[in-house]
């Protein structure tokens, strides 16, 4: 659940962001219309609950949004979005859009949740982390960590052509939020592959299990206030891991824009190979990009992929939204989506 694009609940007169994962999304689609059909255009019940959720998957990102003024529980403003929670389970996995897995890599409140996919929000995570370790110098603070992990969904997005996108949204989520979410959503994944040669230079800082009704529930960041430094091992054997970490088209896209097209094995090939196999295959090709041409120039490509990336999917979102949710509303939620990147990009310039 996110409200106010901080991971709170949101405050009187905004809207709050419901994601709701269901066994299969046309069944879901079918009743919900029967229950609240005032939530569905006119187009979107003549095409019914079978064909939206084809839609969905097909054109969209995987999720159906119900959004407009109509749209309302308890007086509250709401947008919520139905997905299908093995679509959710591999986007988290492999990132094969990034829409729900951008979102889950800052803080919100989960209502529900369950072991399998705490550990696809795992690696989700840990690719996070790792992604923005190879973005990042040998020292940067926290803030910066914070505000990398955040942006990364947010590069490419189509809105962003259109000034409909706040430029300032991540730093503005990290400093909403506060450090303390963000720590305890990384905290369990810094003890793992994406968390080692990273230390903090401040010193008094400590990690501790939390433990709640006699059970290990996560890590807590204690014996601090401020924003933290931190150093990282930039050499080439860690940044190999980090490169691990991320999704096969990610490293393909890298080694073909860096002209390693013949030498890099297809992206069919390799998810066709077993975990440690595959593994073995990926460090082969992340030490050869780094070897031939170094850490920065590879992460510039990184970022390239990235950012096409986050278009064409962020555009088939759209696409799908605009031609489910009608004409009125979508029109009124772009302006309003309009006015307020446009207001945010003026605030910039004024502020420069």
């Amino acid at each position: 659940m996110d409200g106010d694009g901080n991971g709170m609940p949101c405050m009187p007169g905004k809207t709050l962001d419901l994601i709701f994962g269901v066994d299969n999304l046309g069944k879901w689609l079918e009743a919900n219309m029967v229950l609240n059909p005032s939530h569905y255009p006119v187009g979107a019940r003549i095409a019914g609950p079978q064909l939206l959720a084809l839609l969905a998957c097909e054109l969209g990102s995987g999720v159906k949004y119900h959004v407009g003024p109509k749209v309302r529980v308890g007086g509250v403003r709401v947008k919520y979005g139905v997905v299908q929670m093995d679509v959710m389970k591999s986007d988290l996995q492999g990132w094969d859009t990034l829409h729900l897995s951008g979102r889950m890599q800052k803080p919100v409140v989960l209502l529900k949740w369950n072991a399998d996919m705490a550990s696809a929000q795992y690696s989700n995570l840990e690719r996070s982390l790792g992604l923005a370790r190879i973005l990042l110098p040998e020292q940067f603070s926290e803030f910066d960590l914070w505000r990398k992990t955040t942006e990364l969904s947010y590069r490419g997005d189509v809105r962003t052509y259109f000034n409909a996108e706040d430029p300032l949204k991540a730093p503005k989520i990290v400093h909403g939020t506060g450090f303390q979410l963000f720590r305890d959503l990384y905290a369990p994944v810094l003890h793992g592959v994406a968390g080692k040669g990273l230390n903090h230079v401040s010193t008094g800082v400590t990690l501790s299990r939390v433990v709640v009704d006699g059970s290990i529930s996560g890590w807590r960041f204690s014996g601090f206030k401020d924003d933290l430094m931190l150093k990282q091992d930039k050499s080439l054997a860690t940044m190999v891991k980090m490169f691990c970490l991320l999704p096969i088209w990610m490293l393909s896209s890298s080694a073909q824009s860096l002209g390693l097209r013949r030498a890099t094995p297809t992206i069919q090939y390799l998810e066709s190979l077993t975990p440690g196999i595959r593994r073995e295959a990926k460090m082969d090709l992340a030490g050869t990009l780094l070897r031939r041409h170094g850490t920065g120039v590879v992460a510039a490509t990184l970022v390239q992929a990235l950012s096409a990336f986050n278009l064409r999917s962020s555009l088939r979102q759209a696409t799908f939204g605009i031609l489910t949710a009608g004409p009125a509303v979508a029109w009124s939620y772009g302006l309003r989506k309009l006015r307020k990147g446009s207001g945010a990009h003026l605030r910039q310039r004024m502020y420069i």
